[in-house]
């Protein structure tokens, strides 16, 4: 496995009509045993939540935020110990966007739609399924950067490829949901074999794309299935669109600003106030105390940052260490962001980042890169109820994004 970060694991499995125990038991169970290896979004906290003082979300907040979970997951394993249409729909979606699932069936239920969709990989306990889930994560993640014609690396982003896929399948009026089940692992398991030093092209991806198509579209079987989406592929990689025209993106890369080895010297000030979180006195990053200045360094790694202005402070929730919520700003070349620490005066920072770009792609190729590098160093502030965030202390942590 090429990627040194730890991959992120959402626990599908039935909550609703069962117990405490059976809602949580397997769940704690996972993460006990697989802690070292894997690090788990549990969407039981948000369905029954642990502190008996915090309340449950609504309907709406809990669906939306089940998605938002899965979204952001690499991987997702389905304890399937008894029919559920949530669980369904979570293994659905993550079949949708290309993550490999796998699923525990310990009661022998033998739901062929669900064992159809993640293409037979159902063991009879959990731990196997995990076992089964760790393999298709290295195998999928085998490829980690993408060769430009510049000859830059840029960091591989399957979401992007498995959209383009299931554009080519619904241009050619096939089913998309074979971007999940056929043809994104199988393109994903052909380039690891012809690319073991996990870097592969832009070429690479779209000939091992093809060559998978040309196999499905060729087995009498199932051509039918197939037929056309290996056209509507090769249509859309040959064309060239004029300006606003609508085509399928086949750009599997984000556009990613350099990050430097060490952290620049950027300018941190504070308000006409002169007081954060922290105290007052904080005008440079060294200023800062050690959790909140490792953040900032991280940050400070990221090119194209001008200064970073401190605002408006004030409570929040406790929380287990120190990270960022970053937005984007209305006002041009800027960032907004938040930082959640436990200061001597608050628990809430408001920021802005104030860039040496005005133009919005950049800023957003900015933003964009600073969530997935501080993401992979869990920096990245992902819950607003007390005591959900439980990022680990990233004092040691070498990993690079680049």
């Amino acid at each position: 496995m090429h990627s040194e970060r730890r991959f992120r694991i959402y626990l599908a499995g039935p909550i609703s009509g069962c117990t405490p125990d059976e809602i949580r038991d397997w769940r704690d169970a996972v993460k006990a045993n697989w802690q070292t290896v894997f690090d788990f979004d549990d969407p039981a906290d948000d369905h029954l939540p642990r502190d008996p003082g915090v309340e449950e979300y609504d309907d709406y907040e809990i669906v939306v935020r089940d998605q938002q979970s899965i979204a952001r997951c690499d991987g997702v394993v389905a304890n399937m110990w008894k029919e559920s249409i949530g669980t369904a729909l979570g293994v659905f979606q993550a079949c949708v966007q290309g993550k490999p699932v796998a699923v525990a069936d310990p009661n022998g239920l033998g739901n062929r739609i669900l064992r159809h969709h993640v293409r037979g990989e159902v063991r009879a306990t959990v731990d196997e399924a995990m076992g089964v889930l760790r393999r298709l994560l290295a195998e999928r993640h085998a490829i980690a950067n993408v060769r430009k014609r510049s000859c830059l690396l840029e960091p591989f982003a399957r979401d992007k490829l498995a959209l383009s896929i299931r554009h080519a399948c619904l241009a050619a009026g096939r089913n998309d949901m074979l971007v999940a089940v056929e043809i994104v692992p199988a393109a994903l398991r052909l380039l690891a074999e012809r690319h073991r030093d996990g870097t592969a092209s832009s070429k690479d991806i779209q000939e091992a794309v093809w060559t998978v198509l040309q196999r499905t579209e060729a087995d009498p079987l199932r051509a039918a299935e197939y037929a056309g989406i290996r056209a509507a592929w090769e249509r859309h990689v040959a064309a060239r669109p004029a300006p606003n025209r609508r085509a399928i993106a086949l750009d599997t890369t984000f556009k990613q600003a350099p990050i430097h080895a060490t952290p620049r010297d950027i300018e941190l000030c504070s308000d006409k106030a002169h007081a954060t979180i922290w105290g007052k006195g904080v005008w440079s990053i060294a200023d800062l105390p050690p959790g909140p200045k490792r953040v900032f360094e991280r940050l400070a790694r990221v090119d194209g940052i001008r200064r970073v202005s401190l605002h408006r402070f004030g409570p929040g929730p406790r929380t287990n260490g120190c990270a960022l919520e970053l937005f984007a700003s209305k006002t041009a070349g800027c960032i907004e962001g938040k930082c959640h620490d436990e200061g001597s005066k608050g628990r809430v920072q408001q920021f802005r980042i104030l860039l040496n770009t005005s133009d919005p792609n950049e800023t957003d190729a900015i933003r964009q890169t600073l969530l997935r590098y501080l993401d992979d160093h869990h920096m990245i502030w992902r819950s607003k109820r007390q005591d959900r965030l439980a990022y680990e202390d990233a004092a040691d942590d070498d990993r690079q994004a680049t």
